[in-house]
């Protein structure tokens, strides 16, 4: 009942920023966007993994322990992924915010019906975006409530698959599940629209940055040292 009541609010409540979510066949709780990389990867069905420059340095990590060939990519080298390869890609970027460049190479992705998961974290913590699943075909979309309803700690999110994931189906029916944080997020998703965050405190971001030294970013929750290094 938790799951169907925390996604059947989902779906509409995320409409703004993204649509065409009720196509995809398999949709489940997970224990956060990395947990559900995890569920992903651990199939070991992929000849090769593939991620941006600057992204979710997790991504490097899990790949490294879990003995999987990884690969950075960008749009002019996209030929070189196979459809026996994953791309692992953030959603607004997890470096710098950025929604536009990711949306091109996501919809460039699935113009070519290669596996992508499109991890989503920063929702409605950036500038206003909107991205369409005209299919969900080879495709993952998760979504954490980490940052965009502060639930860091109470790792929840949703992902939606267009094949059936064994574990997450298991874990999924028999109700193990972050029943505390699903309806945490239900409450959350009753009071607030994801870009809540955002509107509050958008206006107060530059000087926040400038008191600490940082550059602005697309996103409100970090910025960048004179390095060019992300600083929460």
């Amino acid at each position: 009942v938790v799951k169907n009541n925390l996604i059947s609010k989902f779906i509409p409540w995320v409409g703004n920023f993204f649509t065409g979510l009720d196509a995809f066949k398999f949709k489940y709780i997970a224990n956060g966007n990395s947990d559900a990389v995890n569920m992903v990867l651990l199939q070991r069905n992929y000849d090769k993994i593939f991620y941006l420059k600057n992204e979710y340095s997790y991504y490097f990590h899990i790949c490294d322990s879990l003995k999987l060939k990884s690969e950075l990519f960008d749009l002019s080298s996209i030929d070189q992924i196979t459809e026996n390869d994953l791309v692992l890609i953030s959603l607004p970027s997890s470096y710098d915010g950025d929604s536009k460049g990711k949306i091109e190479i996501i919809e460039e992705l699935q113009k070519r019906n290669l596996k992508v998961l499109v991890d989503v974290a920063y929702c409605g913590l950036t500038e206003p975006f909107k991205f369409h699943f005209s299919s969900t075909k080879n495709t993952y979309f998760a979504f954490t409530f980490s940052k965009t309803l502060s639930l860091a700690y109470n790792r929840i999110a949703v992902i939606f698959s267009y094949t059936e994931r064994p574990c997450l189906d298991v874990m999924n029916k028999i109700g193990y599940l972050n029943l505390a944080g699903a309806n945490a997020a239900i409450q959350l998703m009753n009071q607030i629209e994801p870009d809540y965050i955002y509107n509050t405190y958008k206006d107060q971001y530059p000087g926040i940055c400038k008191s600490l030294d940082v550059s602005e970013t697309k996103c409100i929750l970090f910025g960048h040292d004179w390095a060019g290094n992300k600083f929460c």
